[in-house]
């Protein structure tokens, strides 16, 4: 899946724009480019509740989906519990990093969401526990 971000908007194109690059002309109008090969296309309608929008390309019409990255995390991996280590502790020995772990069942749609602050490795403890 695609992303691409428009405005203040990202929008994904399940079908495949491939290599194709979108930037905005003005307004709802918007230049899709691949190499020397440009088509021109309009943002027709969208959604934000239903996260969809439609846009007219060459004729055509097409169903867009919008995604950010906490609709993948909810809706389509199936989040279910977010666990972030505090920054003291040495998730990976040696490296300085910050860590969170997400545990997920695809598919599924768990609300709410547990997450948890975890001081100690061994806190981690099978990563059942949290807030919901």
């Amino acid at each position: 899946m695609r992303i691409h971000q428009l405005g203040d908007q990202e929008f994904s194109f399940p079908e495949g724009l491939g290599e194709w690059d979108i930037k905005q002309v003005s307004g709802r109008e918007f230049l899709i480019q691949k190499g020397s090969l440009a088509k021109t296309a309009f943002l027709m309608a969208y959604s934000p509740k239903d996260k969809r929008s439609e846009w007219w390309i060459d004729g055509d019409v097409h169903v867009v989906r919008s995604v950010r990255p906490i609709d993948l995390l909810l809706d389509e991996l199936g989040g279910i519990a977010l666990h972030v280590l505090e920054p003291t502790i040495e998730a990976f020995p040696g490296t300085a990093t910050t860590a969170a772990i997400t545990c997920f069942r695809v598919g599924e749609t768990v609300e709410p969401v547990r997450v948890r602050s975890v001081d100690d490795l061994k806190r981690l403890n099978g990563l059942s526990k949290g807030t919901d």
